[in-house]
């Protein structure tokens, strides 16, 4: 899964926290997967706790964390 990245669960404690902040629910809050240019199918997989798929033309893994204010590092640990 070398184009994958997959949120650590600290990292998915991090994200709970910033979207109970924001108000929003896991995945029905459209403007969150909106914003963050991907789709509801892709947040209930970050949820779920799948690898998200990384590359230059689907980057839904960075999108999250830069729409959510978050560590890029924080969330996804170094993959192995």
């Amino acid at each position: 899964m070398s184009n994958s990245l997959k949120a650590s669960t600290a990292g998915l404690a991090i994200v709970e926290k910033s979207r109970q902040r924001l108000g929003w629910t896991k995945t029905s809050t459209a403007r969150w997967w909106q914003d963050a240019h991907t789709s509801r199918a892709t947040l209930r997989r970050f949820w779920q706790g799948d690898y998200l798929r990384y590359t230059t033309r689907s980057h839904s893994a960075r999108n999250f964390n830069r729409y959510l204010s978050s560590s890029w590092s924080r969330i996804y640990p170094m993959q192995t």
